[in-house]
């Protein structure tokens, strides 16, 4: 849609409108994020921060990350996902 007759599209582009497309939800992302309780807020942007977490329900990442208990993170992401 961005490249016009013969011309090849290049990562800019492809950036371009990506960015775009998200920027077009970002005040839904918003309004959602701020919908979540402080804890699955919390535990949201430590995934994101990690980019890949395992075992969110281990001690460890638990411990790593000052929650209150293994307990409190399982019920807050089942709240996220229910």
């Amino acid at each position: 849609m961005n490249t016009g007759k013969g011309e090849r599209c290049t990562m800019a582009m492809i950036d371009d409108t990506i960015n775009y497309i998200l920027g077009l939800g970002s005040e839904h992302y918003k309004m959602l994020f701020a919908q979540l309780s402080e804890k699955q807020r919390n535990i949201l942007l430590v995934i994101v921060s990690e980019g890949k977490v395992k075992e969110i329900s281990g001690g460890k990442f638990v411990q790593n990350y000052r929650f209150a208990s293994v307990s409190s993170v399982v019920s807050a992401v089942k709240g996220y996902t229910a």
